[in-house]
């Protein structure tokens, strides 16, 4: 069995163009570099961005070998997402990644629609816990007797003497 060539172009800063955009047409090859030089200004969110597309390419390449941009679909992008072994967070960075640059590929009329747009990204824990409801206020000490009794109301829709917050006679 021979190995694989690495049909991958080079440019500039050891990034190498993924197979499936260097065969592509010029055009998208053209849009890709752009994309990555001119379209993201923050060098941070550009190496991150840079990071996700190569490792999704990749895994196209290993998993589906010979697919083409034009071949992309949003369960090729799922179950990329899906594989990661990454936080929430870094997922949604990934999934973000592959939008924009989808999106980009939509704007310049290289792709007819955005197979990263309909992909949903995982929750993290972190919002859920911001969300929660806490039924007794913490800062209860500060309140007058007359407002602790009129919280307590609302908070349970029950009147003071059934409520948990003791209330002074």
């Amino acid at each position: 069995m021979e190995p694989k060539k690495n049909t991958s172009l080079a440019i500039r800063e050891g990034f190498v163009l993924p197979r499936i955009i260097s065969e592509d047409r010029r055009k998208a090859r053209g849009a890709f570099i752009h994309f990555f030089t001119a379209s993201i200004k923050n060098s941070n969110t550009r190496r991150a961005y840079a990071r996700a597309v190569r490792d999704f390419f990749a895994y196209i390449e290993e998993r589906r070998s010979g697919t083409t941009l034009h071949e992309m679909e949003p369960f090729m992008i799922a179950a990329f997402i899906k594989q990661l072994f990454s936080s929430a967070r870094s997922k949604q960075q990934y999934i973000s990644a592959l939008r924009m640059l989808f999106g980009f590929f939509v704007e310049k009329g290289i792709l007819p629609g955005n197979p990263a747009f309909n992909v949903k990204p995982p929750r993290s824990a972190h919002g859920k816990e911001r969300r929660e409801f806490s039924p007794r206020p913490r800062c209860e000490h500060f309140l007058n007797p007359l407002t602790r009794a009129r919280l307590s109301v609302c908070a349970t829709g029950r009147s003071s003497d059934s409520c948990s917050i003791p209330l002074p006679a």
